[in-house]
């Protein structure tokens, strides 16, 4: 934003209009805005500010202060700024709350503050309120910020060349409004000493459970964790180790159906052996009744010589009887 014209009445110190053509300053950049203390310096400042957001530029000055008490009670108060935006130039003027002399009699009335906004292309913006709202649509910061970044208090300006490193710092603070950074900051601080603390216990974790990895690995927890590395480095142990239980798995499958196979076969040399015991059993039963025989047929032939003598005397005793 480069300012053109700046038109003051009844303001601050200045009881009359006054006319300030920065068309006249074209060409130079830098300027300087001069005078004894009490000239009225202040005032370009809060005159351009009013314009813009209707406040001044310093937080002493109220807005319903800014009529100034040197004018006579018939001229009014207000500010006009012309300024300049990429290419385009508007035109705004403000009206602020004050007291008028009744036309009839008496006393005073009090006037509303009131303000427009003249646009590139003729269009006139009224009422306080919208005119602010498009000031900062148009210009695209805050009052806050316009007088953190454009316009730089002349009792903060003396405080900042006189302070020392310390005191600077807090001026700074106080100009750009940096408190809240400063509580983003100290937040920052804070969460990355939890965070600090966090990765100092997911450190230690980690390194316990590493000890308790059974095998050989070559995975090192140093001042500084590659976490992507460890996870990665895990990963390849996890599969090796599932390589290694999938072929143990199937030693141990087939361990089993040899087992078994054993278990089959010891069955049948049991199953052998019973049978291998009961033959023999039947062997001596049997060379036990082969060493026998004799007697068994002498046996057996006296009992058929008693059973012939029995019966030839059955036959003598019926001749008998006969």
């Amino acid at each position: 934003m480069r300012p053109i014209k700046l038109t003051i009445s009844a303001f601050g110190p200045y009881a009359s209009k006054q006319v300030i053509d920065f068309e006249e300053l074209k060409g130079r950049n830098i300027f300087v805005i001069s005078g004894k203390t009490g000239a009225g310096k202040t005032t370009i400042f809060d005159a351009i500010s009013y314009a813009l957001y209707g406040e001044a530029s310093g937080e002493s000055r109220e807005t319903d202060s800014l009529r100034s008490h040197f004018a006579d009670d018939n001229t009014e108060t207000y500010v006009e700024l012309e300024f300049e935006l990429r290419g385009e130039r508007y035109i705004v003027n403000r009206v602020p709350k004050q007291k008028k002399k009744k036309a009839r009699g008496e006393g005073y009335t009090e006037k509303s503050a009131d303000a427009t906004l003249t646009l590139p292309d003729g269009k006139v913006i009224t009422k306080v309120k919208n005119v602010t709202d498009k000031i900062i649509e148009i210009l695209g910061i805050t009052r806050e910020q316009f007088k953190q970044i454009v316009m730089l208090a002349q009792g903060e300006f003396k405080k900042l060349l006189l302070a020392d490193s310390v005191e600077r710092e807090g001026i700074f603070r106080k100009i750009f409004n940096t408190y809240d950074f400063e509580k983003i900051q100290t937040e920052l601080k804070d969460k990355a000493a939890n965070l600090s603390k966090n990765r100092t216990k997911s450190k230690d974790k980690m390194q316990t459970n590493l000890e308790n990895i059974k095998g050989d690995h070559d995975i090192v927890i140093g001042e500084y964790v590659d976490f992507p590395l460890v996870i990665e480095k895990l990963k390849n142990l996890l599969e090796r180790d599932n390589n290694i239980y999938k072929i143990l798995n199937e030693e141990g499958k087939e361990l089993d159906n040899k087992l078994q196979v054993k278990n089959q076969e010891k069955a049948i040399i049991e199953t052998n052996n019973n049978l291998l015991k009961e033959k023999d059993i039947l062997t001596k039963a049997l060379e036990e009744l082969l060493s026998k025989e004799d007697e068994y047929k002498n046996k057996e032939k006296s009992i058929t010589n008693g059973k012939n003598a029995k019966e030839v005397k059955y036959i003598e005793d019926k001749l008998i009887e006969n």
